[in-house]
């Protein structure tokens, strides 16, 4: 079974069957952000669109947006249908590790101090002509956490039409008349 015989029903659920979410994702890419669509002229009749999702975004929220977009364009261009040709997820995972900040050193700290040892009739021992380290006695740092960050990107080049869609083809009026979830 290809990909694109899975990846049809999944997307159509996706795309009609969401509900309505918040609108502040769906957005062109820009300078500052590389989160948002971007499209390219493919043909006459045919364009490739990509949306990239920010790190809250999840998968099938950037499908929908990606869809989204293509059903504009269709619409814009004067065609009533779309057909996907190629279509692909990618998603990039991360681990961010936070992990405590180390114990404040003051300068006098920081700087070379002279430290014995000794030995005496009970053992060896060290001296420290000004005492211990201020952190010697500090609790033990929280451990390190970490987290995985996924960020996904759906592309799709499309071809589009008028008139009445062949079997798989979305229905650009019905996507865009959804609000952007």
């Amino acid at each position: 079974m290809s990909s694109k015989s899975i990846l049809l029903p999944i997307l159509t659920i996706a795309v009609l069957g969401a509900p309505a979410c918040t609108t502040a994702g769906y957005r062109p890419q820009s300078e500052r952000s590389a989160a948002g669509y971007s499209e390219t002229r493919t043909g006459e009749a045919s364009w490739s669109v990509e949306y990239v999702g920010a790190s809250a975004d999840s998968r099938e929220t950037v499908e929908r947006y990606m869809l989204r977009r293509a059903a504009e364009i269709t619409l814009e261009n004067g065609y009533d249908w779309f057909l996907p040709v190629r279509q692909d997820v990618t998603e990039q995972n991360e681990i961010v590790v936070e992990a405590p900040p180390p114990p404040r050193v003051s300068s006098a700290e920081a700087v070379w101090r002279p430290r014995w040892r000794r030995r005496s009739m009970f053992g060896w021992s060290d001296w420290d002509p000004r005492g211990p380290a201020p952190h010697a006695n500090a609790a033990e740092p929280e451990a390190q956490q970490s987290r995985v960050v996924n960020q996904f990107a759906a592309t799709a080049d499309f071809t589009m039409g008028r008139g009445e869609a062949p079997a798989h083809a979305f229905d650009a009026r019905a996507i865009s008349a959804r609000p952007p979830s």
